[in-house]
């Protein structure tokens, strides 16, 4: 038989499983898709198992602190590899320009790329396919450039692209020749960059020093068959050599470096390992849904197929045979609802990117698609083995009786699953919905609102006081100021200890340098001195948070008022008698977001003419009011004093908004899996419900003949389903709770969940299934019983 020709054959609602089926394996297969994605990171280059990044360990003897960093020291890659014949190359990378920065290309092109300094090793740690150019010789050299075939091909291509000068904006000097180009890393890639420059622009110093400096990232290529337990004593002993480790241990300090492989370095990270397990949770249960509810139709449709089966029996068909007419239409079934996911995944492919954060091209790779398909093919062997096992003990006297079909218990436990199913995706919708709420109006120390930035760091000095003092004179502004760097981002650090003490007593969050009228317009509140004297010289003052006070008063035992305070700050003084001095205290700020924030103690240091660190480029803006026309205003002074500049102001709170961007999508992705959990299973529960009223119609209506009324047939009807749902529900409801409680572990600062709220998620469900009960059933529970009996 065609099962092309079965498909629109009254009672067996194809149409019905093959866009349930569609919608379910659809949404299942994109986030296993997903997570295969997220753990294949940093496997694309060839050798990448012997690939290594070298870590830094950090123990702090005063107070017990115990510290993991990527970043290490100058000199502290190619001296292992000078030094360890287990390390077959080494290499190091910093960062210099920020990732939004622009690259002049002649007089009027501008291009926009994330450029990072790397040494002339570094294509032999990571083995990406060069196109033109030799690595070693244009990294070797300042100001060579090594750019990606997508740079490229905006330079004019490949072949064209090559010797022509790229200069980023507020940097002259550093004119860049491109003299090499390689293929694009990959987008799960850790280290995803557009070009490199050589890092041998940078004073000798500081790329040969082992201890302080340590803005680098250091690799290492270990050779075949060696393992990091070989080295890392090693690694230990060339530190020695290097390093005067006891004296680091009189100022209370344990320095020492591991390492970790680079593939793991995503992988392992506890956010993304708890973020895959819960898509794959909810990717299982998708399926399962899908694939439950198929097979929930096939058994609620077997009563019109009893007679079918039966004839053929009788005409001598054999199991296998039964087998091949049922596998015939699940493949058909199964390809078609593809080939619908295909369609719909296509039609939605901007907003399921999006949400995503991956493009297609990355997500569906030939590793990736042999997952999926043999899942399919798993799902095509339950979806032809259940039902043949039913359709096989189908007796020949089918044929010329009626026969009751109902397989109840089978029926109420694929219910029951599904129901499951929707409840749990219900209850994590919740909870996710709830934590990205509260991290949007998480209180971060200071005010967001009505407040604007721009990042001024191109501009020379003068210029940027220039655009300062135009901002502050529009009516609409009520506090301007510039800063090193804005509290929404992490944070380097430094050590403070006391006068005339070698030992540093603990590392601080260092928020560098503000210039007057900071505070009032962050709206950070000063709680003890009078702060940085506007219009003075405040070179030698320092602000603290209260958090810094109460740690110094624990491992420094300072009992009197923090004002007056003098301490040596590293970075900051210049030698042991280089003092600045406490001249106020502010309530801590919260560095980062409501997903990771820095719990550091915080100082910050006032701009001086002698600053020679870093000058503050950002600058920010208190508005009384937020609106386009005041923030059109404040762009219109940037540009009296820049006009040619592309610099614009934005609001700070979109900022924010924008650092919750990856849990605003998960949110949406669950939303979705959501609708289509309770789409399938309201499909199997009319499934359900029109079998059983179908079934128990003489009984219906011997009722009603009894003096039963439809309200009565009615509860019946929804208590037999009550007593399905209610403790489904609850399993459901129990195993989202587990695995938000995991989820939630992921955020310092996260929501409590809720009885009532997991109980009141439940309910929602409970009542869009009473509600399709209740339409579904009130037909048949209205039926003159006189006609029913009459039928049957």
């Amino acid at each position: 038989m065609n099962p092309f020709r079965n498909l629109f054959r009254k009672g067996r609602s194809n149409l019905l499983k093959i866009i349930c089926l569609a919608f379910g394996i659809t949404a299942g297969l994109m986030l296993i898709a997903k997570v295969h994605f997220e753990s294949s990171y940093d496997t694309y280059f060839p050798d990448n198992e012997r690939v290594y990044q070298l870590r830094t360990y950090v123990t702090r003897t005063t107070d017990g602190e115990d510290k993991e960093y990527g970043q290490i020291s100058g000199g502290v890659a190619p001296g292992m590899m000078a030094e360890i014949p287990e390390v077959e190359a080494a290499t190091r990378m910093t960062l210099m320009f920020d990732p939004e920065t622009k690259f002049k290309i002649g007089d009027e092109d501008k291009i926009k790329m994330n450029l990072i300094l790397a040494d002339s090793l570094w294509f032999d740690v990571f083995s990406t396919k060069v196109l033109i150019g030799d690595p070693r010789q244009v990294l070797g050299k300042p100001l060579g450039l090594m750019v990606s075939r997508s740079v490229a091909e905006k330079l004019g291509g490949v072949e064209s692209a090559i010797g022509k000068t790229i200069v980023p904006e507020g940097y002259d000097d550093w004119k860049l020749t491109v003299e090499g180009v390689y293929e694009d890393c990959p987008e799960n890639s850790t280290l995803r960059y557009d070009a490199l420059t050589s890092i041998y622009a940078f004073p000798k110093w500081s790329l040969e020093n082992w201890l302080g400096n340590d803005r680098y990232m250091g690799f290492v290529k270990l050779r075949e068959n060696v393992v990091p337990s070989e080295v890392v004593p090693k690694m230990r002993k060339v530190q020695e050599k290097h390093v005067d480790l006891s004296q680091l241990e009189e100022s209370g300090l344990d320095l020492s470096y591991g390492l970790m492989r680079m593939a793991e370095l995503h992988r392992e990270d506890a956010k993304v390992r708890n973020l895959n397990n819960m898509m794959l949770l909810v990717a299982a249960v998708m399926i399962v849904i899908a694939v439950l509810n198929y097979i929930l139709i096939v058994l609620s449709s077997l009563g019109v197929r009893v007679k079918e089966i039966a004839v053929r029996k009788c005409y001598g068909i054999s199991g296998r045979g039964i087998v091949g007419i049922v596998a015939e239409e699940s493949l058909v079934n199964l390809i078609l609802a593809l080939l619908l996911g295909v369609v719909m995944a296509f039609a939605f492919k901007d907003m399921v990117e999006g949400i995503l954060e991956v493009s297609y091209e990355a997500l569906f790779t030939p590793a990736s698609l042999a997952i999926l398909l043999g899942i399919i093919g798993v799902i095509l062997l339950i979806t032809v083995c259940v039902p043949s096992f039913f359709f096989m003990r189908i007796p020949v006297t089918g044929a010329f009786r009626r026969l009751r079909s109902s397989r109840g218990i089978w029926k109420k436990s694929l219910l029951f699953v599904e129901f499951a199913g929707a409840a749990y995706v219900a209850v994590m919708l919740m909870n996710i919905t709830r934590q990205y709420n509260y991290m949007m109006d998480y209180d971060l120390g200071y005010e967001v609102d009505n407040l604007l930035y721009a990042n001024l760091s191109t501009l020379e000095k003068s210029q940027r006081e220039a655009i300062v003092s135009e901002i502050s004179r529009l009516p609409q502004v009520e506090g301007v100021a510039m800063a090193c760097s804005l509290p929404i981002s992490m944070q380097s650090g430094n050590n403070v200890s006391l006068p005339g003490d070698y030992k540093e007593l603990f590392n601080y969050t260092d928020l560098y340098f503000v210039t007057d009228g900071w505070f009032e317009t962050m709206g950070v509140p000063v709680i003890e001195g009078n702060g940085f004297h506007p219009g003075e010289s405040n070179e030698r003052n320092v602000m603290v948070s209260r958090s810094f006070v109460d740690k110094m008063r624990t491992v420094a035992s300072l009992e009197d008022s923090p004002i007056g305070w003098e301490f040596i700050f590293s970075e900051h003084s210049k030698n042991e008698s280089d003092r600045f001095k406490v001249v106020g205290v502010f309530e801590d700020m919260k560095v980062g977001t409501a997903q990771g924030f820095d719990e550091r103690p915080q100082v910050i240091f006032h701009d001086n003419p002698n600053n020679e660190l870093w000058l503050p480029g950002n600058v920010v803006v208190r508005l009384g009011e937020i609106s386009s026309e005041n923030i059109a205003a404040v762009n219109q002074a940037i540009r009296k004093v820049v006009p040619d500049a592309e610099l614009m102001a934005e609001s700070y709170r979109l900022l924010v908004n924008q650092s919750y961007t990856s849990d605003r999508n998960l949110r949406d992705s669950l939303v979705a899996c959501c609708i289509i959990a309770l789409v399938i299973t309201l499909a199997g529960l009319i499934g359900y419900v029109s079998d059983m009223l179908n079934s128990r119609r003489r009984e219906i209506a011997i009722r009603k003949v009894n003096g039963a009324d439809t309200s009565d047939i009615m509860k019946m009807l929804i208590r037999k389903i009550t007593m399905i749902a209610l403790p489904s529900m609850s399993c459901g409801a129990i195993l989202g709770w587990i695995s938000t409680e995991s989820w939630l572990s992921n955020y310092p600062q996260h929501i409590s969940q809720s009885v009532p709220l997991t109980i009141l998620s439940m309910l929602v469900i409970y009542l869009i299934v009473f509600i399709c009960v209740i339409i579904r059933a009130h037909r048949s529970a209205s039926e003159n019983p006189i006609k029913a009996l009459y039928q049957n």
